[in-house]
């Protein structure tokens, strides 16, 4: 393959391929990227520089919020400002406990969304906590735009005049800004709450929950001391008006039912509940190709369902009817009672159930949408808690350290961040059933991108073809593998390498890695998607594994193998380099952050479990300052009803490498032999 292009002067015409037909990256300038990306090069870069300042001043907030909520020692100001209860628990579930209060007062302002919309179409900033919700929302991308379209409340974000990281631009440095008068008075106003979240611990120490069984609201504490409060594992109330035992998985079946009963052929229900009667997940999908909703896959759905005798026993008289008829005959509230009851108010006998008449895929994506009693499809808690590993990444390189990028020179870092991210998309572009791995420079770019959800969606479209999905739950045996493919295909596509952090690949030894990265350093073309010769810069292409999610009983066999192979590394690796100096250097560069997907990633308990496991909540234990929530998969894969006539297309063999609970070495191989 020819070497990729120097950089150019401006004037330069950009080249697009190489002389043996490969795409390898275009030169640019620093004023303007020109990697082509799905053939068609961006007019102007899909973010910018301030932007990626801005999003980084964001972290540096959040993480400061973090710190000052765990660590109470040193700050004793705070820790006047909690309710007693909240002062003797663990950092980790102090933390989870503020994050619930943090997650209501994003309810409550996004319920009020309509009332707190300026003329010119515009929001004030909300206080600091909400954006943290808000933006690990605005980080799972197909779920925000769907629930854009189904939550009628969310529907004002669609038409803002202003992007969230405009409005962030307006605020300067998140972590002193003040608000004015009038957006203290229409905040309060609005939710009944004091402005600062740490104002609000004593005050807000409850919330209203639906009974399941007789629709009477209750009002349920936040703790308790027997811990069955709702931001604790055992939550439990008993409901006054009729004695029901409110748990959290019946307020979770009891959202899924009243989801299930709105039917999208019933006019009454269209009229009243509009795109809410399509389930979450079903709408928008990984390969939908345009902003046009999908709703014939979502009625078929639904249909599917519908086809149960146990949950919708009424159905086939109703359909029988003219259409007049069938549109008054509709008594969800009766309807949903009865499924309830045969149910008995929980999940996993109304999973088996479904089992009978969805794939197994399209089930776990469903029901992974029913982890909050809330209209939300994504337990915007647990999406918190998967962002800290990243953020707190971003804060070891210096990167969200004030001032670190005010210099031009420093600046650079941040254009290969951009650059690196389009060449990234261009190779989602190449292999649409994949699943790729970014590093973190290339993480911090796409975060910042979906933080103007409308460019986002138009951009991948345009380029890629598609809507491209940010997942941020991940088992981590298929991380481990994907990054593998990742970084072959980067090579395979650009004829550079994919990372130069200094980890190695999953099936490097560390003679390979250390040989790797000599030839790296020793002969390093600097082209677009190559990082600037600096330790924060290299070290920013160490994988981002923050969404890896670990499953005890189903990582564990994977992450032990990559844990023995690094032992094997590290014990026998600098004496089979010839070249001892330059193999300690670079052998040192991996102990300078965690090793990838042999760390800890904090889970919100009961979360990120989907349908396909049977799993609870067993042990939560504390590394640094985050939390740890192991889960034990007790069922193994649910399987539903496959399609086997299917399984050798690429199509559904990634899907099933999506459910898989470890990909071994010739998956990976297989894999490869599939885009070959």
């Amino acid at each position: 393959m020819t070497a990729p292009p120097q950089y150019t002067d401006r004037d330069e015409e950009p080249s697009t391929g190489t002389s043996d037909g490969n795409l390898a990256p275009p030169p640019y300038h620093l004023e303007q990227l020109c990697i082509p990306v799905g053939g068609t090069v961006p007019k102007v870069p899909f973010v910018s520089v301030s932007q990626l300042r801005v999003h980084l001043g964001l972290l540096r907030a959040f993480r400061e919020l973090r710190n000052r909520v765990t660590d109470l020692e040193a700050n004793p100001e705070v820790r006047e400002k909690l309710p007693p209860l909240a002062q003797e628990l663990e950092p980790s579930e102090r933390w989870t406990w503020f994050l619930e209060l943090a997650l209501e007062r994003f309810h409550r302002w996004v319920s009020k969304l309509p009332a707190l919309l300026q003329p010119n179409n515009t929001l004030h900033n909300p206080p600091l906590d909400v954006w943290l919700i808000w933006h690990a929302y605005l980080l799972n991308p197909i779920r925000y735009a769907e629930d854009l379209l189904r939550v009628r409340e969310l529907g004002v974000l669609k038409t803002l005049a202003i992007t969230p990281i405009d409005m962030l631009e307006i605020m300067g440095n998140i972590s002193q800004y003040k608000p004015q008068n009038d957006v203290l008075h229409s905040w309060e106003e609005a939710t009944g709450l004091p402005w600062d979240p740490l104002d609000c611990c004593t005050i807000h120490t409850r919330r209203e929950v639906v009974c399941p069984k007789c629709g009477v609201f209750v009002i349920a504490p936040y703790l308790t001391p027997e811990k069955t409060g709702l931001a604790q594992e055992a939550f439990t109330c008993v409901c006054e008006s009729c004695g029901f035992s409110v748990t959290r998985e019946n307020l979770l079946a009891d959202k899924f039912v009243k989801d299930l009963v709105k039917d999208p052929k019933n006019l009454d229900d269209v009229g009243r509940f509009g795109d809410a009667v399509y389930l979450p997940g079903t709408l928008l999908t990984r390969y939908t190709r345009s902003r046009q909703l999908d709703k014939n896959n979502a009625k078929l759905i639904k249909a599917s369902i519908y086809a149960s005798k146990n949950l919708c026993y009424h159905l086939d008289e109703r359909h029988k009817r003219s259409e007049d008829e069938y549109s008054k005959a509709t008594d969800i509230v009766a309807w949903a009672d009865k499924i309830k009851t045969f149910v008995e108010y929980k999940l996993d006998p109304l999973t088996k159930e479904l089992s009978k008449y969805l794939r197994a895929p399209m089930l776990r994506k469903v029901m992974g949408a029913y982890t909050d009693d809330r209209p939300y499809s994504l337990d915007l808690v647990s999406a918190v808690r998967r962002q800290e590993t990243f953020t707190e990444k971003m804060h070891n390189l210096g990167w969200s350290q004030p001032g670190f990028f005010d210099s031009t020179q420093d600046e650079i870092a941040l254009i290969h961040c951009i650059a690196r991210y389009h060449a990234f998309l261009d190779l989602i572009s190449s292999s649409p059933y994949l699943f790729f791995v970014p590093t973190l420079d290339i993480d911090i770019a796409w975060h910042t991108h979906q933080l103007l959800p409308e460019e986002y969606m138009d951009d991948c479209v345009a380029s890629v073809g598609r809507f491209v999905n940010h997942d941020d739950n991940v088992e981590e045996g298929r991380l481990a593998s994907s990054f593998e493919i990742t970084c072959r295909l980067w090579r395979q596509r650009f004829g550079v390498p994919y990372t130069y952090c200094g980890c190695p690949l999953p099936g490097d030894t560390i003679g390979m890695k250390l040989g790797r990265l000599a030839g790296s350093f020793l002969s390093r073309k600097q082209t677009p998607v190559t990082p600037p010769n600096r330790d924060d810069s290299l070290l920013a292409t160490h994988p981002s594994d923050h969404n890896a999610v670990y499953v005890q009983g189903v990582s564990h066999t994977g992450r032990e193998r990559r844990a023995e192979r690094s032992r094997g590394r590290k014990k026998g690796g600098l004496k089979k380099f010839k070249k001892p100096q330059m193999g300690r250097q670079l052998y040192n560069r991996d102990r300078q952050h965690d090793v990838a997907f042999l760390i800890p990633v904090p889970l919100y308990y009961g979360a990120g479990v989907e349908a396909g496991f049977r799993a609870r909540v067993v042990s939560r234990w504390v590394a640094g300052a985050v939390g740890l929530v192991v889960l034990v998969a007790e069922g193994g894969r649910d399987t539903g009803k496959e399609d086997t006539g299917k399984e050798d297309t690429v199509k559904e063999g990634m899907e099933e490498m999506g459910a898989a609970v470890d990909v071994e070495e010739d998956a990976v191989e297989d894999a490869l032999t599939l885009i070959d």
